[in-house]
């Protein structure tokens, strides 16, 4: 996922391989409270600058520049293995309804948090 993104190694926190080996040398070096507090305000400061409003314009423009670059409509669409189908953004032109019936059967076979790439083309 995005972790990697969201956590700055040593700066607003602590990224470390899921191996008994990593967390044993952690437990063993932990950062001193006063460290830990200091991550902890800059996690802070950086969570700040993430709003759902970026977010949605972000995906709202990547949809519009796809589309103008690819001559097609495109849409960013979180779909699960339970039904639900929510798009999130969308260019002009894409026929939303279309998209959350065809993709509402999970095609692609949305589960465990896997993020497949699919493709919709209305006949």
């Amino acid at each position: 996922g995005r972790t990697g993104a969201l956590i700055r190694d040593g700066r607003t926190g602590l990224l470390l391989e899921n191996t008994a080996a990593a967390w044993s040398a952690l437990l063993r070096n932990l950062p001193s409270r006063e460290s830990l507090s200091q991550m902890g305000e800059a996690a802070a400061a950086d969570a700040a600058d993430i709003t759902w409003e970026r977010t949605a314009r972000a995906y709202f423009d990547v949809c519009r520049q796809l589309a103008a670059e690819l001559g097609v409509a495109v849409a960013v669409v979180d779909v699960n293995d339970l039904g639900r189908v929510k798009v999130l953004a969308s260019s002009p032109g894409c026929d939303e309804a279309l998209l959350a019936r065809a993709l509402k059967p999970n095609p692609a076979g949305n589960a465990n948090e896997r993020t497949p790439l699919v493709l919709v083309r209305p006949n």
